[in-house]
């Protein structure tokens, strides 16, 4: 009869994960989801069942493939336009990488008064008198006639 294996394989397993935020320069907020990428390294060790003695056995490895950053609405250009391919080992552990977008300025209203063409003030049809010009002339009328009627008032006022 045979007789059992005096050792045993004992597989173990880790899992490195990046993760990769995208955020607003100013403040922090957050602008697009974030990704997460994980590898998974194993390695099978070796268990000596009547010792207890474990020889451990090597990882393997894995990558993080290249990620590049999205357009952002509303953003300019990320800081960090692309997220390099980074090999995985044991001695990796998680991370987290920041990548940052500045909000696009808001577009001021230009001051520039160098406009090639002539500002055109309203004017009447028939005789091309600006409405400036007939403002002025009928407040001058209004202003007049104004006073004669108080004028007249006032004599008339004299006479009683």
């Amino acid at each position: 009869m045979p007789y059992d294996q005096a050792v045993e394989d004992v597989p173990e397993s880790k899992i490195i994960t990046r993760t990769i935020q995208y955020q607003d320069k100013d403040n922090g907020r957050v602008v697009s989801r974030e990704m997460k990428q994980t590898v998974t390294l194993t390695r099978t060790n070796v268990r000596n069942k009547v010792t207890g003695a474990i020889t451990y056995g090597t990882w393997t490895t894995g990558t993080f493939d290249a990620v590049d950053s999205p357009a952002i609405n509303g953003y300019g250009d990320p800081d960090k336009a692309t997220i390099d391919e980074a090999e995985v080992t044991a001695d990796s552990v998680d991370e987290t990488i920041i990548v940052l977008y500045e909000a696009n300025k808001p577009q001021t209203p230009s001051n520039d008064t160098s406009d090639t063409q002539s500002t055109q003030r309203p004017a009447l049809a028939h005789t091309g008198a600006s409405v400036d010009v007939i403002a002025v002339v009928v407040a001058i009328i209004l202003a007049t006639g104004m006073g004669a009627m108080v004028a007249a008032r006032m004599r008339w006022n004299r006479r009683k």
